[in-house]
């Protein structure tokens, strides 16, 4: 019998994993649909075929448009024909062939990795960057004691101290449930699988396990029965266990990042001076290594070769997609942002898409100079608006906050 603070956890729960549900339901709709037309097809896409319709004999000229991202596969079969190449370099020869400051940039360059190859893979949230740094400096200060030249990062240190403590607070209420909780599953899913002799398990397959109440094996099937009702998932058990682990990972992340200052793994690597904008010839031309999935994908929507019957088809049929990687696995900084988005412009990109964000910036001032820079070239940037439904005119979402105000 589960108790009453277990089965709340267990709600809990049902949200964090509801994807696994939605994943299900997802592979059951028709490929592509996000293309097609709510009128004609029944989905409620962008209706691409009607705006090809409408361009219909015209002749269309080859745009540039540059992923600011987390990486590309450049070897990618859906893709590899449509990447932007830098024709004035030399692939291979180690020579800056064009003297752009980036030596062998055939695709594009990555601003997230050393000069001999090593990429960074994972990195810190920026709330956490900006509460520890600054801590010393303005904790238990008002804004009438900081100088002018200081309000704006006292303003984003005070956002991340918010909600640093706010996230502190709500998860050390939350973590011994949590751990108890997914202690309890684990064991329990032990039992079961040693009982059926399996892997993992099913809702379907406790039901006979239930009818021989008070054994262990009745009482271990008892509680992933509930799990799977109030949650509404119906997946294998192993998928489930990993998913409650990430949950508890976070929560755990939430009281770590208030009580230990974050690695500064991308200075360790990078080994560059981050407050001057001025160094700036650093990186990589390893666009793929590390967490480069996201940017795949989005590069994917925005211009996989269309109709050739290879995954997606993409939206343009013809773009050439320049790959400039500032995002690791973690937040992004906003000295890599601000010279990707350099880089972009100075290499030809006529649109830069950017799918990233996070709700302090401390050295907006770098991506505010570089957003005006690519508007006096004429750059259309288009950012993402964030994952939360938040209004962003309101609680800002960087760099999302530098391209409305300016």
């Amino acid at each position: 019998m589960i108790t009453k603070r277990t089965h709340l956890l267990l709600i809990v729960f049902s949200i964090c994993i509801s994807s696994l549900s939605q994943n299900q339901q997802v592979k059951q709709k028709i490929h592509g649909w996000h293309l097609l037309d709510a009128e004609q097809d029944g989905y409620k896409g962008i209706s691409l075929q009607q705006a090809y319709d409408l361009l219909k004999g015209r002749k269309s000229t080859t745009v540039i448009v540059a992923v600011i991202d987390s990486g590309i596969d450049t070897a990618q079969e859906d893709l590899k024909a449509v990447l932007w190449k830098n024709e004035k370099e030399i692939s291979g020869n180690g020579i800056d062939d064009d003297k752009n400051g980036y030596t062998d940039d055939i695709y594009g360059w990555n601003f997230c990795g050393s000069k001999d190859g090593e990429n960074l893979v994972h990195n810190s949230y920026e709330i956490a960057r900006v509460y520890h740094g600054w801590k010393k400096e303005f904790d238990g200060k008002n804004e009438k004691d900081i100088p002018a030249n200081k309000k704006f990062l006292y303003g984003q240190w005070v956002k991340a101290a918010g909600m640093i403590n706010k996230d502190y607070e709500e998860a050390l209420k939350e973590e011994p449930g949590v751990a108890n909780t997914v202690a309890a599953l684990e064991e329990s899913a032990k039992i079961i699988c040693a009982y059926l002799h399996v892997k993992d398990f099913n809702v379907n397959d406790l039901k006979p396990l239930l009818k021989d109440p008070g054994k262990e094996v009745a009482r271990s099937a008892e509680l992933w029965s509930d799990f799977f009702t109030n949650t509404g998932v119906k997946a294998q058990s192993t998928p489930v266990l990993e998913e409650v682990n990430n949950y508890k990972n976070q929560v755990e992340t939430k009281i770590s990042r208030k009580l230990k200052p974050p690695e500064d793994w991308r200075g360790e690597l990078i080994k560059d001076n981050y407050a001057d904008i001025n160094d700036r010839f650093y990186g990589n031309n390893n666009l793929k290594a590390g967490s480069g999935n996201h940017g795949t994908m989005v590069a994917g929507t925005i211009g996989a070769i269309r109709n050739n019957g290879i995954g997606t088809d993409g939206i343009a049929d013809n773009v050439r997609i320049m790959a400039v990687r500032a995002m690791p696995g973690g937040d992004e900084h906003d000295k890599d942002v601000a010279l990707a988005i350099r880089y972009a412009v100075d290499n030809g990109a006529k649109i830069i898409n950017i799918s990233l964000g996070k709700p302090v910036s401390p050295y907006k001032q770098f991506v505010d100079d570089a957003v005006r820079y690519a508007a006096s070239k004429g750059v259309l940037i288009v950012h993402g608006s964030g994952n939360d439904g938040k209004d962003i005119t309101q609680d800002i979402f960087y760099p999302g906050g530098t391209l409305l105000q300016l």
